[in-house]
């Protein structure tokens, strides 16, 4: 999937994945798909979608004409700190220490 956004192209062809998350059944109100990528120039994005029921990110959430949810599914850019919180939801340690060690700090 490639999408420009602001002028930028975020490719999933070129870019690396650093986690997915995957809940429900597709066609159900639970269901919701999600890859994080970073660009080979450090910006984020997401890949995915899900119902427009899912309590997850606004952006999603769409309606037909005739008012009925459906499911969306596209390209979002992210910032870091996003990326990050994405990660701490979903990702592994060992991901979240490579890419973002310099945004973390000890407790």
């Amino acid at each position: 999937m490639k999408k420009i956004i602001n002028g930028k192209v975020y490719d999933t062809e070129t870019a690396v994945s650093l986690g997915s998350f995957y809940a429900g059944y597709s066609g159900d109100l639970n269901h919701r798909e999600e890859e994080l990528f970073r660009t080979p120039k450090g910006a984020y994005f997401i890949d995915g979608g899900g119902h427009s029921y899912w309590s997850g990110r606004d952006i999603w959430k769409d309606e037909n004409d005739n008012g009925e949810a459906y499911e969306r599914w596209g390209v979002i850019a992210v910032t870091e700190e996003e990326a990050l919180s994405w990660m701490e939801r979903h990702g592994e340690t060992e991901v979240i220490e490579e890419y973002f060690s310099h945004l973390l700090k000890e407790a």
